[in-house]
């Protein structure tokens, strides 16, 4: 890889600011240094895992434990990435890997529902909720970071 391909690698990677360079695990492969989120560790790679594993056995949950099971896996890398971005606690890459962890079970079943067309009911609510939830909390932390410049 050439010195423009690790850097769009790491901006794609690791998407964070260089103040934020810390969010990332950096990985030295021969001479060249990448930069993986840590959340994105956790949540992509397993989240594939578990959709091949889901679509493999058509593993099929009930209705309520469907929902449930989404929204309290996702809750914890949601209410994490909140908490830090409003500064209210300081988040460690160990917290973040392990909530994105967490979140690729749910993300998995979200994904499977979505393209065995089950229970769209369940997937365009979590979507609606989490997507208001991440506009909400964006804009407060926006807010914020431009009122203390």
């Amino acid at each position: 890889m050439n010195k423009k391909s690790v850097t769009l690698f790491n901006k794609i990677f690791c998407h964070h600011t260089k103040k934020d360079a810390d969010h990332c695990i950096k990985i030295k492969i021969w001479d060249m240094q990448l930069a993986l989120c840590s959340r994105c560790l956790g949540l992509y790679p397993f989240s594939l895992t578990w959709l091949f594993l889901s679509l493999s056995y058509k593993i099929k949950l009930s209705h309520s434990f469907e929902k449930n099971f989404i929204i309290y896996s996702l809750f914890p890398a949601f209410l994490d990435w909140t908490l830090t971005g409003l500064s209210v606690i300081k988040s460690n890459n160990r917290i973040r890997f392990f909530s994105g962890l967490f979140a690729s079970f749910g993300l998995a079943r979200w994904w499977y529902l979505w393209i065995m067309q089950n229970h769209m009911d369940i997937v365009l609510e979590i979507g609606r909720m989490y997507l208001i939830g991440i506009i909400v909390v964006s804009l407060i932390i926006f807010r914020i970071k431009v009122v203390s410049k």
